[in-house]
């Protein structure tokens, strides 16, 4: 089916809707809503242009986004019921553990930090790719893959044929040349130009983006469903009679047992509580435990504007919202920190060559 529907939004509209302020006088449109984006000034905007991106979910067809679209009709519905019951009932647990999940795997937030850590971890390999550590790494590829050659030169030949060539000068000239690059540390500076090669290329290519693609679709034709490993045991409401709730660009965010902050899908099954503000006066709240939540009021916002990657939306102008949002966004990304990506690159170097 050729593509229709060009402005895709990952952060739902519906959820929007449910942040959104009186429109401005003289603007088209019934549902606005405050965006306070880290650098800039705070905006009022249409929905309709929020939390969304031109061909976010491929340029090809509209597959992906019709699929959405049926997850959003049965989630508005939770919404509604929520908002006016101010109470979860008990046909909606199974559905919000599903409705987490999703909202927080289509977010460019997680598509963008994603690549920022994949960029970061391939540039750190370039940059350790003369360690020690590194180079023995590289004699090991290069003796077990001189090995393999060896072996299929000879793989062919009867015993008497194999003695000849173990004998032969020219073929002990090629096999000593060849270990004497090894033990040179030639390989080292063909390995970091590769390393430098892949980096652009990466940067340059659509692979991000298209593996986000394909993992949400696979996810949403599988029948959408949370793993159990991050369904909460438990959920509840928390209200805010000020209304001073806000709704990140990530979607949902989750603290953790010691208390850190950061995304669902960023901690895995690490969790503790997970939260999700569907009006300025109501937060979902996921939890691992029989306790109440956590985090305050002015907590729930800290997280949501902390895991937010680039803007929050709120349903009012704040002069404090816009100065938290020049300095709260993106302070809380868990993904691929300095000593994750220590980790991910000596991983690499210590791994050991299977020979056989």
């Amino acid at each position: 089916m050729q593509k229709q529907k060009e402005n895709n939004h990952f952060i739902s509209e519906f959820q929007l809707k449910y942040f959104s302020c009186p429109p401005p006088a003289k603007k088209p449109g019934k549902h606005y809503i405050w965006v306070y984006t880290n650098g800039k000034d705070a905006e009022c905007k249409n929905t309709k242009w929020v939390g969304s991106s031109s061909n976010f979910y491929g340029k090809d067809d509209d597959r992906l986004e019709d699929l959405l679209a049926i997850t959003e009709g049965k989630n508005g519905q939770i919404f509604k019921e929520i908002t006016s019951k101010g109470e979860i009932l008990d046909r909606h647990e199974s559905q919000l553990g599903d409705l987490f999940w999703i909202l927080a795997f289509r977010t460019r937030a997680l598509r963008e930090r994603l690549r920022g850590g994949f960029t970061a971890a391939i540039d750190l390999m370039a940059e350790r790719s003369t360690s020690d550590k590194a180079q023995a790494f590289y004699k090991q590829m290069a003796d077990k893959e001189l090995e393999k050659k060896i072996a299929e030169m000879t793989a062919g030949l009867n015993v008497f044929q194999r003695l000849q060539l173990k004998n032969d000068p020219e073929f002990l000239k090629r096999v000593r040349l060849a270990r004497e690059v090894i033990a040179s540390g030639a390989l080292t500076g063909i390995m970091q130009d590769g390393f430098r090669n892949f980096s652009e290329v990466f940067k340059a290519s659509t692979a991000i983006d298209e593996g986000h693609n394909k993992g949400l679709e696979q996810f949403l034709t599988s029948g959408g469903k949370c793993p159990d490993s991050v369904r909460p045991l438990k959920w509840c409401v928390v209200t805010d009679a000020a209304n001073r709730f806000v709704l990140g660009d990530s979607g949902v965010f989750s603290r953790t047992e010691n208390g850190a902050i950061c995304s669902l899908i960023g901690i895995s099954s690490d969790w503790f509580e997970v939260y999700l503000p569907i009006s300025p006066s109501t937060a979902v709240v996921g939890m691992r435990h029989n306790n109440p939540p956590s985090l305050s009021v002015e907590g729930i916002m800290a997280g949501a504007i902390s895991t937010s990657y680039e803007q929050f939306y709120s349903n009012a102008y704040s002069s404090s919202l816009e100065s938290r949002a020049r300095i709260e966004i993106d302070t809380n990304n868990e993904f691929f920190d300095q000593s994750s990506l220590e980790g991910i690159v000596t991983g690499v170097w210590d791994r050991k060559v299977d020979h056989t």
